[in-house]
């Protein structure tokens, strides 16, 4: 893809089938934060990703995040970020996230790039609407 088209990311994104995110604000006191329920996962990089939640999110909040997808094998990616960007969905109560990742662990960026390596979604022409629509839920 043109450097132009893809905004102001170094790496494509792509759609990994089934991929979910729990998170949890990164506070003071982080300890006593609860994780989220699992959301899904819109798109994935090496450098972030984008998710759909109802939560209102302040643009540059801090979160933890714990990244599945069924070709992970149960194994779980762990990594910090910082929100991006927050778009409200037209019509529903519900939040488009975009998430940059901070520094990951060696061994949970070895495992987001297999995911990355293995997608086979990534060239899959259908909406961000039309996926919440087959799942049934945000």
């Amino acid at each position: 893809m043109p450097k132009n088209n893809m905004e102001h990311r170094n790496h494509g994104r792509c759609r990994i089938k089934d991929s979910m995110v729990k998170y949890k604000p990164v506070r003071f006191l982080g300890l006593f934060s609860t994780p989220s329920k699992k959301h899904l996962i819109l798109d994935i990089s090496q450098d972030g990703m984008q998710f759909f939640t109802g939560e209102e999110f302040k643009k540059q909040a801090r979160l933890s995040l714990d990244i599945s997808a069924p070709s992970l094998d149960g194994e779980i990616i762990h990594a910090r970020g910082q929100v991006a960007w927050v778009r409200k969905a037209p019509g529903i109560k519900a939040y488009g996230v975009g998430v940059k990742f901070g520094l990951m662990e060696q061994p949970d960026m070895d495992k987001l790039k297999l995911l990355l390596d293995n997608s086979n979604l990534n060239k899959t022409k259908i909406s961000d609407s039309v996926r919440l629509k087959r799942i049934g839920k945000l």
